[in-house]
Protein backbone atom coordinates (compact mmCIF):
# COMPACT_ATOMS: atom_id res chain seq x y z
CA UNK A 1 0.00 0.00 0.00
CA UNK A 2 1.29 3.47 -0.78
CA UNK A 3 0.00 6.99 -0.35
CA UNK A 4 1.27 10.22 -1.86
CA UNK A 5 1.16 13.84 -0.77
CA UNK A 6 2.02 16.22 -3.57
CA UNK A 7 3.20 19.83 -3.80
CA UNK A 8 2.48 21.14 -7.27
CA UNK A 9 2.50 24.66 -8.63
CA UNK A 10 1.60 25.93 -12.08
CA UNK A 11 2.56 29.28 -13.55
CA UNK A 12 -1.08 30.38 -13.77
CA UNK A 13 -1.54 29.56 -10.09
CA UNK A 14 0.62 32.43 -8.80
CA UNK A 15 -0.72 35.54 -10.53
CA UNK A 16 0.78 37.92 -7.96
CA UNK A 17 4.22 36.66 -8.97
CA UNK A 18 3.55 36.78 -12.70
CA UNK A 19 5.67 39.83 -13.37
CA UNK A 20 8.62 38.36 -11.51
CA UNK A 21 8.32 35.10 -13.42
CA UNK A 22 8.20 36.96 -16.71
CA UNK A 23 11.28 38.95 -15.77
CA UNK A 24 13.11 35.79 -14.73
CA UNK A 25 12.49 34.30 -18.16
CA UNK A 26 14.09 30.91 -18.76
CA UNK A 27 15.40 30.89 -15.19
CA UNK A 28 11.90 30.90 -13.70
CA UNK A 29 11.40 27.10 -13.79
CA UNK A 30 14.67 26.62 -11.92
CA UNK A 31 13.59 29.09 -9.24
CA UNK A 32 10.18 27.42 -8.89
CA UNK A 33 11.80 24.00 -8.60
CA UNK A 34 14.11 25.20 -5.82
CA UNK A 35 11.18 26.78 -3.96
CA UNK A 36 9.11 23.61 -4.21
CA UNK A 37 11.95 21.36 -3.06
CA UNK A 38 12.91 23.64 -0.17
CA UNK A 39 9.31 23.83 1.02
CA UNK A 40 8.74 20.12 0.47
CA UNK A 41 11.78 19.16 2.52
CA UNK A 42 10.61 21.44 5.33
CA UNK A 43 7.11 19.94 5.19
CA UNK A 44 8.62 16.43 5.26
CA UNK A 45 10.54 17.20 8.47
CA UNK A 46 7.46 18.70 10.12
CA UNK A 47 5.32 15.76 9.04
CA UNK A 48 7.82 13.27 10.45
CA UNK A 49 7.46 14.90 13.88
CA UNK A 50 3.67 14.85 13.65
CA UNK A 51 3.64 11.23 12.48
CA UNK A 52 5.87 10.21 15.37
CA UNK A 53 3.40 11.72 17.81
CA UNK A 54 0.40 10.35 15.91
CA UNK A 55 1.69 6.77 15.63
CA UNK A 56 3.92 6.39 18.69
CA UNK A 57 7.02 5.71 16.59
CA UNK A 58 10.38 7.53 16.63
CA UNK A 59 10.95 10.68 14.59
CA UNK A 60 14.07 9.10 13.07
CA UNK A 61 11.99 6.13 11.90
CA UNK A 62 9.43 8.44 10.33
CA UNK A 63 12.13 10.36 8.46
CA UNK A 64 13.44 7.12 6.97
CA UNK A 65 9.94 5.96 6.05
CA UNK A 66 9.03 9.11 4.10
CA UNK A 67 10.57 9.03 0.64
CA UNK A 68 10.53 12.30 -1.35
CA UNK A 69 10.40 12.46 -5.12
CA UNK A 70 11.66 15.99 -5.68
CA UNK A 71 11.00 18.42 -8.51
CA UNK A 72 13.77 18.06 -11.09
CA UNK A 73 15.32 19.45 -14.28
CA UNK A 74 13.79 22.89 -13.99
CA UNK A 75 15.65 24.25 -17.01
CA UNK A 76 13.76 25.61 -20.00
CA UNK A 77 15.38 22.95 -22.16
CA UNK A 78 14.17 20.23 -19.81
CA UNK A 79 10.56 21.37 -20.06
CA UNK A 80 10.70 21.65 -23.83
CA UNK A 81 11.88 18.03 -23.92
CA UNK A 82 9.13 16.97 -21.54
CA UNK A 83 11.61 15.91 -18.87
CA UNK A 84 10.99 18.53 -16.22
CA UNK A 85 8.78 18.27 -13.17
CA UNK A 86 7.32 20.90 -10.85
CA UNK A 87 6.03 18.33 -8.37
CA UNK A 88 7.33 17.31 -4.98
CA UNK A 89 5.84 13.96 -4.03
CA UNK A 90 6.14 12.59 -0.50
CA UNK A 91 5.73 8.84 -0.67
CA UNK A 92 5.55 6.05 1.85
CA UNK A 93 5.18 2.35 1.18
CA UNK A 94 4.41 -0.32 3.69
CA UNK A 95 1.69 -2.12 5.54
CA UNK A 96 0.95 -3.13 9.10
CA UNK A 97 4.02 -2.09 11.12
CA UNK A 98 5.71 -4.63 13.39
CA UNK A 99 5.21 -4.09 17.12
CA UNK A 100 9.02 -3.94 17.56
CA UNK A 101 8.92 -0.22 16.72
CA UNK A 102 6.68 0.68 19.67
CA UNK A 103 8.96 0.18 22.69
CA UNK A 104 7.89 -3.39 23.57
CA UNK A 105 8.57 -4.77 27.06
CA UNK A 106 7.86 -8.36 28.05
CA UNK A 107 6.34 -8.90 31.48
CA UNK A 108 3.29 -10.42 33.15
CA UNK A 109 2.70 -13.14 30.59
CA UNK A 110 2.76 -10.89 27.57
CA UNK A 111 4.19 -7.76 26.03
CA UNK A 112 3.44 -4.11 26.68
CA UNK A 113 3.91 -1.72 23.73
CA UNK A 114 2.78 1.78 22.74
CA UNK A 115 1.21 1.94 19.26
CA UNK A 116 -0.47 5.33 18.65
CA UNK A 117 1.35 6.53 21.79
CA UNK A 118 -0.93 4.59 24.14
CA UNK A 119 0.24 1.61 26.17
CA UNK A 120 -1.42 -1.69 25.30
CA UNK A 121 -1.00 -5.25 26.54
CA UNK A 122 -0.60 -8.22 24.20
CA UNK A 123 -1.22 -11.38 26.24
CA UNK A 124 0.85 -14.40 25.26
CA UNK A 125 3.25 -12.34 23.10
CA UNK A 126 6.98 -12.55 23.82
CA UNK A 127 10.39 -11.13 22.90
CA UNK A 128 12.40 -13.50 25.10
CA UNK A 129 12.94 -17.23 25.23
CA UNK A 130 14.20 -19.75 27.78
CA UNK A 131 12.99 -21.28 31.05
CA UNK A 132 11.11 -19.25 33.60
CA UNK A 133 13.44 -17.06 35.60
CA UNK A 134 16.17 -17.30 32.95
CA UNK A 135 14.43 -15.84 29.96
CA UNK A 136 16.58 -13.65 27.70
CA UNK A 137 15.92 -11.64 24.55
CA UNK A 138 16.25 -13.99 21.61
CA UNK A 139 18.57 -12.50 18.94
CA UNK A 140 16.90 -14.67 16.29
CA UNK A 141 13.77 -12.54 16.66
CA UNK A 142 15.71 -9.41 15.56
CA UNK A 143 13.79 -7.32 18.06
CA UNK A 144 10.36 -8.44 16.88
CA UNK A 145 7.51 -9.30 19.21
CA UNK A 146 6.37 -12.87 18.55
CA UNK A 147 3.36 -15.03 19.32
CA UNK A 148 2.45 -18.66 18.84
CA UNK A 149 0.54 -19.28 15.64
CA UNK A 150 -2.03 -21.43 17.42
CA UNK A 151 -2.96 -18.64 19.82
CA UNK A 152 -1.28 -19.95 22.95
CA UNK A 153 -0.71 -23.63 22.23
CA UNK A 154 2.84 -24.48 21.12
CA UNK A 155 3.06 -26.26 17.78
CA UNK A 156 6.55 -25.13 16.80
CA UNK A 157 5.31 -22.15 14.80
CA UNK A 158 5.47 -18.49 15.74
CA UNK A 159 4.71 -15.24 13.92
CA UNK A 160 5.47 -11.55 14.22
CA UNK A 161 2.93 -9.45 16.11
CA UNK A 162 1.74 -6.43 14.15
CA UNK A 163 0.64 -3.11 15.61
CA UNK A 164 -2.25 -2.18 13.36
CA UNK A 165 -0.43 1.06 12.49
CA UNK A 166 -0.02 1.77 8.77
CA UNK A 167 2.28 4.75 8.10
CA UNK A 168 1.04 5.22 4.54
CA UNK A 169 -2.53 5.56 5.79
CA UNK A 170 -1.60 7.76 8.76
CA UNK A 171 0.34 10.29 6.67
CA UNK A 172 -2.74 11.44 4.74
CA UNK A 173 -5.01 12.02 7.71
CA UNK A 174 -5.13 13.76 11.05
CA UNK A 175 -2.41 16.04 12.36
CA UNK A 176 0.29 14.75 10.00
CA UNK A 177 -1.63 15.72 6.85
CA UNK A 178 -2.66 19.05 8.41
CA UNK A 179 0.98 19.79 9.27
CA UNK A 180 2.12 19.09 5.72
CA UNK A 181 -0.45 21.44 4.20
CA UNK A 182 0.14 24.13 6.84
CA UNK A 183 3.84 24.32 5.98
CA UNK A 184 3.09 24.47 2.25
CA UNK A 185 0.46 27.18 2.66
CA UNK A 186 2.67 29.37 4.87
CA UNK A 187 6.05 28.86 3.20
CA UNK A 188 5.72 28.11 -0.51
CA UNK A 189 4.84 31.52 -1.96
CA UNK A 190 7.33 33.47 0.21
CA UNK A 191 10.04 30.99 -0.76
CA UNK A 192 9.06 31.27 -4.41
CA UNK A 193 9.41 35.05 -4.22
CA UNK A 194 12.83 34.62 -2.59
CA UNK A 195 14.06 32.23 -5.28
CA UNK A 196 12.78 34.43 -8.12
CA UNK A 197 14.59 37.46 -6.69
CA UNK A 198 17.82 35.45 -6.78
CA UNK A 199 17.58 34.91 -10.54
CA UNK A 200 16.20 38.29 -11.64
CA UNK A 201 18.55 40.39 -13.78
CA UNK A 202 20.55 42.83 -11.69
Amino acid sequence: MSKDLVIKIEFAGAKELGNMMAAAGVKAPQAIRRAINHTGDKAKTAMARSLAKQTGMKVSTMKRALKPLRAFDGSAEGFVQGKGSLEYVLRCKGGNVSLKYFKPVERGGGVYARPWGSQRFYPGAFIKSGPRGKRVINPKFHGHVMENVAGGAWHGKIKIVRSGVNIAAEMVKGESAATFHKVVESDLLPRLSHELLRVLPK
